[in-house]
């Protein structure tokens, strides 16, 4: 909607930009064809009187771009503020996380512009599964298989799967994501659902995931084993 108004006010601005420079110019050439230009007080008064038969469309030419550029800048000042501000905010997320899973930690800082550019462009709201499987497409499945092995999880389980549709990386990322964006109505009751579904696809589709290790009854072995102690 603000794009539209923007669009609306630049072709405006530039209309009369366009009325402006021909009402200047047939000044001009009233000047040059119908007047001798002297240097006397006459002559001055002469010219100026010319340009101020359009002075109304020079006047409003002026007010209107004074007014679009303090305008734009307003709106300008205010995205850097609240852009300052979710980046302060989505790094205190990141940190939270770095324990959990370096390479997301580091690969969201990397992506950070992407990713507000991303949250902006939605403006926080998913509205339906495009947002989220685009989203998911764009940042999560060109470092699916990182993402996963770099979870304390995956470690700890020596890469073993209990099922096809497990994931180590996916509850992590999950706090990324609703970083991005919250479910709109339509969406809300099955937003995790949603969520959970396209990651793992990702996951099974991938090359990683289609040579991982699954093995239930080894998996449940290493969860149910004690830790081990240390003197």
């Amino acid at each position: 909607m603000r794009l539209k108004i923007e669009l609306i006010f630049k072709f405006i601005l530039i209309l009369f930009w366009g009325i402006s420079i021909i009402a200047f110019l047939f000044s001009m050439v009233e000047a040059i064809t119908n007047h001798t230009f002297d240097f006397s007080n006459d002559g001055f008064k002469r010219l100026i009187d010319i340009f101020l038969r359009y002075k109304e469309i020079f006047y409003t030419t002026i007010i209107l771009t004074t007014a679009f550029y303090t305008i734009k800048s307003f709106i300008e000042s205010r995205q850097s503020s609240r852009r300052d501000l979710w980046v302060k905010i989505f790094r205190e997320t990141l940190n939270e996380l770095r324990s959990e899973n370096g390479v997301i930690y580091k690969t969201c800082l990397l992506d950070i512009e992407k990713l507000f550019n991303f949250s902006n462009s939605i403006n926080a709201r998913f509205e339906g599964e495009k947002d989220l499987r685009n989203f998911l497409n764009e940042f999560v499945r060109p470092e699916i298989s990182k993402f996963e092995m770099d979870s304390e999880e995956y470690k700890k389980f020596n890469g073993i799967y209990p099922n096809d549709d497990y994931s180590y990386s996916e509850r992590t990322y999950f706090e990324i994501l609703i970083h991005i964006g919250q479910p709109t109505t339509t969406l809300r009751d099955s937003f995790i659902n949603t969520y959970q579904n396209i990651y793992r696809d990702i996951l099974k589709t991938s090359e990683f995931g289609l040579q991982r290790k699954i093995n239930n009854k080894e998996f449940t072995e290493r969860m149910n084993r004690p830790p081990i102690r240390t003197l």
